[in-house]
């Protein structure tokens, strides 16, 4: 007997899915698009908002028995503590040996005056880190904050790390950052506009290959409304 999707059965397809993770999930999802019927699939996609890819994938582990494994702890970056163990107290030595209280004595906060780039060149040379091993310095620059603030008000501080599936760490987000400067705040009122930032930004010193496939579609949709 196919299943009817009236808006109760919907809702409940979508709770159910959405209270489940991983494999649990896909299993779920390729018994109700199998129990759909001819179409399921597109049905389910449409009614639904179930991904297709994740319901191909589903139906396969469920016909052959075999379940994939997501592996999601391999993914995104590795903190920095655990490939690196004596980062943080080599930093703090570099900073320690750097440091003096405030000339003006109007707070006790202690005064580093190495930079970023310093520490990380010091890091290199003192410590014999390699420049691939060590975070840029932007993350150095934090670090040694975090150290100089740690330190002059006796903390103990523990970092709290984005999950390694996080949005954060797909490369794509750099390049939407770095397009956000280039136009700054200006109105997108036309395709043109987003088009010309977008063939002008720079990402690494090099200009941006831009398709204007889909631009062309947008733009004679424009000129029908």
């Amino acid at each position: 007997m196919l299943i009817e999707l009236t808006d109760s059965v919907k809702k409940v397809f979508k709770e159910t899915a959405s209270q489940l993770k991983g494999a649990a999930r896909r299993r779920f999802q390729a018994q109700i698009v199998m129990e759909l019927g001819y179409g399921g699939q597109l049905l389910a996609q449409k009614e639904l908002g179930w991904d297709r890819n994740t319901i191909r994938k589903g139906i396969k582990e469920l016909t052959s028995g075999i379940t994939c494994v997501d592996n999601y702890f391999l993914r995104g970056r590795w903190k920095a503590e655990e490939h690196l163990p004596n980062l943080l107290e080599d930093i703090r030595n570099l900073v320690d040996s750097q440091s003096q209280t405030d000339p003006s004595f109007k707070s006790q906060r202690l005064y580093t005056r190495l930079t970023a780039s310093q520490v990380r060149k010091l890091l290199i040379e003192k410590y014999g880190y390699t420049d691939e091993q060590l975070p840029s310095e932007e993350t150095i620059r934090f670090m040694k904050r975090i150290v100089e603030f740690a330190q002059s008000n006796q903390l103990n501080i523990r970092l709290a790390y984005y999950p390694p599936y996080h949005s954060k760490y797909n490369p794509i987000e750099r390049v939407w950052g770095i397009l956000e400067k280039s136009w700054n705040g200006s109105i997108l009122d036309e395709v043109e506009t987003a088009l010309n930032f977008a063939q002008n930004m720079t990402w690494k010193g090099k200009h941006p290959v831009v398709k204007l496939g889909l631009a062309e579609k947008v733009r004679k949709q424009q000129e029908k409304d």
